[in-house]
Parts: structure tokens; sequence; C-alpha cells
């Protein structure tokens, strides 16, 4: 690639890094650090031949009507179509948002284009029976979605320190449990939030979990071993305590009439269970 040097615009943004650029009809937009967008105009200027518009800023935690976006370095920039009416970018925080050009001033906040998408990689995914619901869990926050709107509803976050490493959810569509830290963690699914409620268990090194079908137990992973919980009383009798893998629980799957589970482990052996 060849390019002939033009000027140097007086008006950079200078002590920003600038990351993407995004030209449209009446001039460009630069995004970069600290997720600031600027946008210039192009002017019958032959020494500066653009010049500063405006400041807009992914970060809208102040404004009470919006999911929060926090401010990320902007990666990449796109106006979609030629009303340029919006302004699309994804973020180092692996987000994917935009921002209305022909909002008012006090209106040019970020919004998410589908919902907030994980910022680390998924650690763990369970689908709900009877409704149209999947969740899953990052490191540091539990999601859930509608897979039939393919849309997000809401998002929980982990505690700072803990790490979320799996999660299952309840048939009915209210509860969902997680492996957060050495903890298993229930979560209530409300109308509006997701709420922890108050009868966690304390379960060292639990990495794996899986509801039955019914969805009066479920199943544990604790190193080696896999362990059966009543959920509604959140006991496991001796005879529940299922031994035998060498290796790591890596995945459980409950029969179809919750008379068992298979197991598998990180050796490469899988077990099948008759309770």
């Amino acid at each position: 690639m060849s390019g002939e040097f033009l000027t140097l615009l007086g008006t950079s943004p200078f002590g920003h890094r600038i990351d993407s650029v995004c030209p449209y009809s009446n001039g460009l937009f630069f995004g970069g650090e600290g997720g600031k967008i600027w946008q210039y105009r192009g002017v019958d200027d032959d020494y500066e031949p653009y010049q500063p518009i405006r400041t807009l800023c992914s970060d809208n935690r102040n404004n009470p009507k919006r999911v929060a976006v926090e401010a990320a370095n902007v990666a990449m920039m796109a106006i979609p179509d030629e009303s340029e009416d919006a302004l699309y970018f994804i973020d180092r925080n692996n987000q994917l948002l935009m921002i209305n050009l022909q909002a008012e001033p006090e209106e040019l906040l970020s919004d998410y284009v589908i919902g907030p998408f994980h910022h680390d990689e998924i650690t763990g995914m369970d689908t709900c029976l009877r409704k149209e619901l999947v969740v899953t869990c990052s490191k540091t926050s539990i999601m859930l979605w509608n897979y039939a709107e393919r849309k997000f509803l809401m998002a929980f976050k982990v505690s700072i320190g803990e790490e979320a490493s799996d999660v299952a959810f309840h048939p009915s569509g209210f509860h969902i449990l997680a492996c957060v830290g050495d903890k298993l963690v229930i979560l209530n699914v409300l109308a509006k939030s997701i709420k922890e409620d108050d009868h966690s268990l304390t379960i060292k090194h639990c990495k794996k979990v899986r509801f039955s079908n019914g969805g009066h137990l479920f199943a544990v992973g604790v190193s080696c071993y896999t362990y059966i919980y009543n959920f509604y009383t959140l006991e496991c009798p001796p005879y529940f305590q299922c031994k035998g893998h060498i290796g790591k629980i890596g995945c459980i799957d409950w029969f179809e009439d919750d008379s068992g589970f298979t197991d598998s482990c990180d050796k490469g052996y899988v077990f099948f269970y008759d309770l």
C-alpha cells in the first residue's frame, strides 16, 4: 500500500490514542481511548480541512433509563445506511453498541444493540425446559436470554474476587444454580432482576452443576466426585454421593426419567449411575 501525506490536523485529539476512523458524508469520526468518539466536519480550508464538532462517549452509567455501559476503548465503527442516523461501534470489552446521532445533545448516549455480552469467555450455559430461556455465565457475570426473541433480559454480577464456572436452570425458570468460587449460589429469577437467595451452599471445588428434569434434584461435580442434592431440603444423603472417577468431572447429564445420570471426567471415562 502507498499513500501521500497531506496535512496534520491542528485540531486533532492530541494526548489520546485513536484506534478507529469512520467516514461519513460530511466528515469523519475518530474513536479510541477511554470510549471517546470525536466527530469532525469537512470544511473548505487547505490547512485545516476538518473541524471538530462534538465529542461523544460510550459511558452512560449516570443515566438511570439505560442499561449501564462502561466506557472502553473504541475498536471499530460503522455507519450502515445513507440516512446516517446512527453510529455503530465495537469496544474493547467485546460489546456491540450504537449512538443515535439525531438525538438531542443530552441524549447522545450509547445503547446496546442487542444487550450486554460477556466480557470474558463463557464458562457455563443451560436452557430452561419450560420457558424459552437460556442462562450463560462468565467469570464475572451471569446473564439471562430469551432465545426465541434473540433478546437479552437481565444480568447478575458476581462478587468481586470470585469467579463463576457453571450454571444450571431449574425447569420452572424461576431458579438458577451457579458455581461461584467455593459456593453453590442459588439465584431467584424475578420479573426484572436476578437476586441471590439466602440459602447458598459452601461446597469447595464445585465446578459443575445440573438440575434433574423434574427439578427436585441437582447434581454437583466436586473434583472427581458427583453429589446429588435435594433441591427443596438441600440435603445430600450418603447414598447419593457418587464416587469412582480418577479425574475432574467435566460433564453431567440426567436420564429422561431422573432415575439416574451420567458423568464424565477429563481422563476419558464416562460413568452411568442408577439412583
